[in-house]
């Protein structure tokens, strides 16, 4: 499947280092089960197979999970890059039909308290559709020594080598945002 090669490897790699997020590291193992903390998060949340999940957040550990949570559960992730600027933002929300929205750190979110609700308000995505995946919110290392439920990847590895998995957003010259499926 895509990205498993990543997080799901064999038993002598598991403890090993996998990412190293401001100095802590997580293991194979770690990501394995952090990946399935967001996946089971996300199912709660009510997200399915297809669905759009806009991901708007700096680079981080609790990206990397989400993303590959995302992908795993057979949504679509639609990555926003985190420099964009409001109206950008909506319009690639909007434009990809995200009906959910996973948030880390942002700067517009963090210079003005009420730039999260105007981004809700733009892109008619319901509050209980979202999720903060900041470390000061959700840090790995508190929910990793509870038992997380494994979540089964959606598509069959035939399926998931013939469908898109993720859209992102890119910055760029022409102050529109430009959309690389890959």
């Amino acid at each position: 499947y895509i990205f498993s090669d990543i997080y799901e490897v064999p038993e002598e790699y598991l403890e090993k280092t996998a990412i190293c997020f401001e100095k802590k590291k997580y293991s194979y193992n770690e990501l394995s089960k952090s990946v399935d903390y967001f996946a089971n998060v996300l199912l709660k949340m009510g997200v399915k197979k297809d669905d759009h999940v806009a991901i708007l957040s700096m680079n981080s550990f609790n990206w990397i999970a989400s993303f590959y949570a995302v992908i795993k559960i057979g949504a679509v992730a639609v990555l926003i890059n985190y420099i964009s600027r409001h109206d950008d933002i909506v319009k690639a929300i909007n434009f990809t039909d995200c009906k959910y929205l996973l948030y880390g750190k942002y700067i517009a979110f963090e210079k003005n308290e009420e730039e999260f609700e105007s981004l809700l308000a733009d892109t008619n995505i319901n509050v209980k559709n979202t999720l903060s995946i900041k470390h000061s919110n959700i840090e790995p290392k508190n929910f990793l020594n509870n038992n997380i439920e494994k979540v089964s990847n959606a598509y069959t590895r035939d399926e998931d080598s013939k469908r898109t998995s993720f859209i992102m957003f890119t910055a760029g010259t022409t102050s529109e945002p430009k959309a690389v499926e890959l």
